[in-house]
């Protein structure tokens, strides 16, 4: 009996053995198992890093390659900028010389061929409005408001644009007959009018308190609008002759216009001291 409960006992001693390694084992495999997942989780992190750093360096590399040629494309439009740029002054320095070259070649002759004095033709049934008119003229001839209108076209200055307002009967106006196509004295740019007498009808309007209007025709038309009594004055680079005076009155001369001789810088043909023996080859 007690061998047989000792065989028993042996039997159950060695099949607790064998489930305590069974258990062993399962316990092992369960961790090799979680060991290897681990692994390959940290194996296609590191694959996931190095993709994602090699999709970032090339974005980095496609930026930089378009910047630089960004850069490229700026630096070949300014150097072709610069290059044009360059050439206009060049060309421009040579149209200059050219153009003082052109001047050495030829001189004027200091003898007037014709004289022309150059007045503004007022409204005959308009008396005080010629007695302004001349008065406004002494006024900047003296103060000299007329040589920087000169200057403005003859000069260094810059051209004063010229607004007209619409013609208005209910309106305290002054009406300018012209011809806008006499430049330096008459002229348009755009919807502006610009040139001496211009200019000096706008200031002439504000010496007489008026609003300033500004027809343009026909020369041939400037002086009948006004003796028809269609406007006020004339003021279109007018010379002072008999003929026209049937139609205005002109206020005292404000420009004295002469014709004058070129000739070649070597021509001595009329360098002659006595200036009436020059004038016997005109």
């Amino acid at each position: 009996m007690r061998k047989v409960f000792a065989s028993m006992t042996a039997v159950s001693m060695a099949a607790a053995v064998m489930l305590a390694g069974c258990g062993s084992n399962s316990s092992d495999k369960k961790t090799t198992t979680a060991a290897s997942t681990k692994a390959t989780e940290a194996a296609t992190e590191k694959k996931t890093e190095a993709a994602t750093e090699k999709k970032t360096e090339a974005a980095t590399e496609k930026e930089t390659e378009k910047v630089s040629s960004e850069e490229a494309s700026s630096e070949e439009v300014s150097s072709e900028k610069a290059s044009s740029e360059e050439a206009s002054s060049e060309a421009a320095s040579k149209e200059t010389e050219a153009k003082a070259d052109e001047n050495a070649k030829v001189r004027v002759i200091d003898i007037d061929l014709t004289s022309e004095q150059y007045a503004f033709g007022v409204d005959k049934e308009q008396p005080e409005l010629l007695e302004k008119t001349n008065e406004f003229i002494a006024k900047i001839m003296e103060d000299g408001t007329f040589d920087e209108i000169c200057n403005h076209y003859f000069g260094d200055g810059e051209p004063v644009m010229v607004k007209s307002a619409e013609y208005d009967e209910s309106k305290d106006q002054l009406v300018v007959a012209t011809n806008a196509g006499f430049e330096p004295f008459e002229y348009m740019k755009g919807e502006d009018y610009c040139g001496i007498d211009m200019e000096m009808a706008a200031l002439l309007a504000d010496y007489l308190g008026k609003e300033l209007v500004i027809q343009n025709m026909d020369f041939d038309a400037v002086c009948l609008a006004v003796g028809q009594q269609k406007c006020d004055i004339a003021m279109a680079g007018l010379t002072i002759t008999e003929s026209r005076k049937d139609q205005v009155t002109f206020t005292d001369s404000y420009y004295n216009a002469s014709q004058k001789l070129i000739v070649a810088a070597d021509d001595t043909t009329f360098d002659m001291q006595d200036k009436g023996r020059c004038r016997s080859y005109l």
